[in-house]
């Protein structure tokens, strides 16, 4: 009973409460929690969880007065007290590296992009200000841009008037120019023929002179002649032609009969004729240019298959002229008729020789100066060689001397072979097959010299990385 009148006097005493005015001592209340820690090591729970527990424990007990008791007071304020350590969310609260999103939600109003000093933005369209602003702008700056579309405006019109005076020039100068023709008969007929066909200093044509008729036939079969005047002692004077050999020579030659005599009537005899399917040669004339461009897409298709492969390039060269030569002949013969009755064979073989040379030219050219000889030599091919042909007209049928270039290059010398090999059995297609022979060979040795300027890259595989072998 003593100790328990001595210890009440203790417990209706609270300890004195910390005044408001000066801060709390949280130092003690830590050495305190901490001297109750190292004394009770076991204790992990709760320090409020614990006395509660003691507590429940002695009640059910009988003994609640005595654990009341026993419960020393630092013990029952501390846990209730010591809040700061709970409160004190300054860690969290402390949200600035979080929070600051500056350089993220800092947006300028819209994304701009920067062009030689002027600055546009995407989602608005360039107004009148930003106009003005260019004008004003240094002459440096402002030339910068108008230059390149000025120098770009000028070589498309340049472009384009090329390619019209290239195609349209031939047409407008077109007139004989030498035109072979021959004289047959007498010497006095001879000398009065020449006289009428060169009348006023012009000279047309180029007059060759034929002892008979039958000399002046086998001229034009033979293609050195387009036609010409004959004087036979039993039917008078007569015109022989050739339509076969081009329609606007025969025509020519057809108008120049009714003019050589007073009534306008002089007998006309076509010797090589054309196919009935296609009588005025319109054929032909609109395949000049698709022939020529179907020259160039075997070099076209086959570059990028055989990049590296020169010799497999070649091969494969030569079996697409056997296929397109093939299908141009074909198409000439059973779809327009503008060969029909010809030698298929002999056709196609001419029309073969034709798309090698151009090819193998293409390839050669690629071979040394890559895609830009490519082009360069696409372009010479179509808007250059394709016009000077001569095969809607006649090679003599162009101003001089376009007409006798055009023969020396691979358009022109394909469309005579075609014509000699469509119509005349291949007599007077020896010299445009050596023309074609000659632009193959050029292009393998080209190929030749491409193949030595890349060998030493080759050489080394070693030094090269994979990418650049591939």
């Amino acid at each position: 009973m003593t100790a328990s009148s001595t210890s009440e006097p203790e417990l209706e005493s609270p300890p004195a409460k910390p005044d408001p005015a000066e801060p709390a001592d949280l130092t003690a209340k830590d050495a305190s929690l901490e001297a109750e820690t190292t004394a009770k090591p076991e204790s992990t729970a709760d320090p409020i969880a614990k006395p509660v527990a003691e507590k429940t424990a002695d009640t059910e007990d009988g003994s609640a007065d005595e654990a009341v008791s026993d419960v020393p007071a630092s013990e029952v304020a501390t846990p209730v007290e010591v809040t700061t350590p709970v409160e004190v969310t300054t860690p969290v609260e402390v949200a600035a590296p979080v929070e600051v999103t500056t350089p993220v939600e800092i947006e300028a109003p819209s994304p701009v992009e920067v062009f030689e000093g002027e600055v546009f933005e995407d989602d608005d369209e360039p107004t009148d200000d930003d106009y003005q602003e260019i004008l004003d702008a240094e002459p440096s700056d402002r030339y910068r841009t108008l230059l390149p579309l000025i120098g770009a405006l000028l070589g498309l019109t340049a472009i384009t008037a090329l390619m019209l005076i290239s195609f349209a020039l031939p047409a407008v100068k077109s007139a004989p120019h030498r035109l072979p023709i021959g004289v047959a008969g007498a010497g006095d007929f001879q000398a009065e023929a020449k006289s009428a066909l060169t009348e006023d200093g012009l000279k047309p044509f180029a007059i060759t002179t034929y002892s008979s008729e039958s000399t002046l036939r086998a001229a034009i079969k033979d293609r050195k002649i387009y036609g010409g005047l004959s004087l036979d002692p039993d039917s008078g004077i007569s015109m022989l032609i050739s339509s076969a050999a081009s329609p606007v020579a025969a025509g020519a030659l057809t108008s120049l009969a009714g003019s050589l005599t007073s009534d306008g009537q002089m007998p006309v005899n076509d010797v090589v004729k054309l196919p009935t399917r296609d009588a005025r040669g319109d054929g032909l004339a609109a395949a000049n240019l698709p022939l020529v461009i179907a020259a160039i897409l075997p070099a076209l298709l086959l570059i990028p298959l055989y990049r590296r492969r020169p010799a497999a390039r070649v091969a494969a060269t030569a079996g697409a002229a056997v296929v397109v030569g093939l299908g141009l002949s074909a198409a000439l013969d059973y779809a327009l008729g503008s060969t029909d009755g010809s030698n298929f064979l002999l056709v196609s073989v001419g029309l073969m020789a034709g798309v090698l040379a151009t090819s193998l030219l293409l390839l050669g050219l690629f071979a040394v100066a890559r895609l830009i000889g490519v082009a360069v030599g696409a372009a010479l091919l179509v808007l250059f060689a394709a016009p000077l042909s001569g095969l809607s007209t006649a090679p003599e049928w162009l101003p001089t001397p376009w007409g006798q270039i055009g023969q020396l290059l691979p358009a022109g010398a394909n469309a005579t072979l075609l014509r000699s090999t469509a119509y005349f059995d291949g007599r007077g297609g020896a010299g445009p097959t050596l023309v074609l022979a000659g632009w193959a060979l050029i292009g393998l040795l080209l190929l030749g010299v491409g193949a030595l300027i890349t060998r030493p890259k080759q050489a080394e595989p070693d030094s090269q990385p994979l990418t650049a072998l591939l």
